[in-house]
């Protein structure tokens, strides 16, 4: 049973006559006679009885065209549903974000989508770049928004959108903040909250104190939470080692400062990770071209 054949039955029901129905479709009657044969051989019975003055339903007909509105409706929120999804105004879009993005750039670029598209569903996994990395190869995520590794993986594709840098963050008023010299040797005596140690960051810190020193720095608390690590630094005098933009969206920036120290100098990209070979639903798409126009505005 072809809709179109449902529809041409649909109209010639409100004309009730075949001729006039044929010309408000545009069609041929012997084009239309034939739609009506199809349709009845559907059916396996007969639709319309021929009356002195046209043609009229009959009951398996009239039961027909209650069900052909039905089928039509569905039809037309079908139509809307593919439109609005090839749009990308609905659908799915699975993200994974490292923890410096938390508060960086997917704040700004959610509410700017939720805005456009306020049918999307935006699934956010947090977690560290190789987790992530791990599952948009498996196909369970579609995108990672996240520090860009020096490490590239086959098949991915690294999209820069940021530069950033490392630095040490200590309280306002903290003791280092008023000493000129500040060398690796006096950081090594003091207490640090710092990341997994699977996060670059702190690969980077380390490698630093290793290559200077020939030791690590001590942690005292270690955290993935970007907010706890700022929130801890801010009441304390331990010190952390962490983005410079992440510093300046935090919540209690404030209550912090940068600590200048020439031997930890260090840059980095934030970018999006994503398969070479992905197909990206059109909300993906979406997110993608908002989140560089985001990254644009803070660049």
């Amino acid at each position: 049973m072809e809709p179109r054949d449902l529809e041409y039955f649909r109209v010639m029901a409100d004309h009730g006559q075949l001729a006039r129905a044929a010309e408000a479709l545009g069609l041929s009657q012997p084009a239309l006679t034939k739609s009506l044969q199809r349709l009845e051989s559907d059916v396996g019975a007969q639709l319309f009885e021929r009356t002195p003055r046209g043609v009229r339903l009959t009951p398996i007909g009239s039961a027909l065209l209650a069900r052909a509105a039905q089928v039509r409706l569905a039809l037309d929120q079908a139509r809307a549903e593919v439109a609005d999804l090839a749009a990308g105004r609905v659908g799915r879009v699975r993200i994974g974000i490292g923890p410096t993005m938390v508060e960086l750039l997917l704040p700004a670029t959610c509410s700017r989508l939720l805005v456009e598209a306020p049918q999307v569903t935006l699934q956010v996994t947090t977690g560290l770049n190789d987790v992530l990395i791990d599952a948009v190869e498996r196909g369970e995520l579609d995108l990672v928004l996240s520090t860009l590794p020096e490490h590239r993986v086959s098949g991915m594709h690294y999209e820069p959108l940021l530069e950033d840098d490392l630095l040490v963050v200590a309280r306002t008023g903290h003791r280092l903040a008023r000493t000129r010299r500040r060398g690796l040797d006096q950081l090594l005596r003091e207490g640090w909250v710092l990341p997994a140690p699977a996060v670059l960051s702190r690969q980077t810190l380390e490698r630093a104190f290793i290559d200077a020193e020939g030791a690590v720095p001590r942690v005292v608390v270690e955290t993935n939470s970007v907010a706890l690590v700022f929130a801890l630094v801010a009441r304390t005098d331990l010190l952390g080692f962490h983005s410079r933009r992440a510093l300046q969206a935090s919540p209690v920036r404030a209550k912090l400062q940068a600590i200048e120290v020439p031997a930890l100098r260090s840059q980095r990209r934030i970018g999006l990770i994503y398969r070479s070979d992905a197909y990206f639903p059109p909300a993906a798409k979406r997110l993608v071209t908002l989140l560089r126009e985001v990254a644009r505005s803070l660049a």
